[in-house]
């Protein structure tokens, strides 16, 4: 049958639910957890190990007491004043227990923080060490610029420059006083993506 957590206060309550929920038949297979607010600190224990077990958990509120911050989204039942609502109860349990039913909510338990905290120290762990390793590799020159390859990059885009480029940027370059007053204009009737390449060889060869 479902298990029950309840406090000493609460204990005739419990009893009485616990024989006729037995009474009943139900099966603690699968069964939510049902809760007797309000909780001591062994019945909240409980109920922390039923929300990280992703158990369904049902609320029973037997005074005005707002319910705990961890679990204010659920839906309490109201046995408030001798209230005895027990086919609300076994509803509730059976649509708990349906193959339909709702998912049980994630919730942030104690021991949840606590992995969730573990796990963002180990990560930080990693990429300090990560961080470590590179500087340690590139400062020792273990691990080097490729040099090699970018003098072949970069060989290759000049010989680029000097074989497509240069020739049609050749004929745009002032070689009389004549052409330099003019060389804006003549920039300006240029491909645009010639004129910089143009602009810059005029500067560099300019007396």
């Amino acid at each position: 049958m479902p298990k029950l957590t309840y406090t000493e206060a609460q204990r005739a309550l419990g009893e009485r639910l616990t024989a006729d929920l037995k009474q009943r038949g139900y099966d603690a297979t699968s069964a939510p957890l049902i809760a007797i607010l309000p909780l001591n600190a062994t019945a909240e224990l409980a109920l922390f190990d039923a929300l990280d077990a992703h158990q369904q958990v049902i609320v029973i509120v037997t005074d005005d007491q707002p319910l705990p911050k961890l679990i204010d989204h659920l839906q309490p039942l109201d046995f408030r004043k001798g209230a005895y609502p027990f086919e609300l109860l076994t509803r509730e349990i059976d649509r708990l227990q349906a193959p339909d039913a709702p998912p049980p909510m994630v919730v942030l338990t104690p021991k949840q923080r606590m992995a969730n905290r573990q796990s963002a120290i180990v990560f930080v762990l990693m990429a300090l060490v990560m961080f470590g390793v590179g500087i340690y590799l590139v400062g020792g020159q273990i691990v080097q610029f490729p040099v090699d390859e970018y003098n072949l990059v970069e060989t290759e885009r000049v010989d680029q420059r000097n074989t497509i480029i240069a020739p049609t940027v050749e004929a745009l370059l002032p070689r009389s006083t004549e052409q330099a007053l003019n060389f804006e204009s003549t920039l300006q009737a240029a491909p645009t993506r010639l004129r910089e390449f143009a602009r810059q060889t005029a500067t560099a060869i300019a007396p």
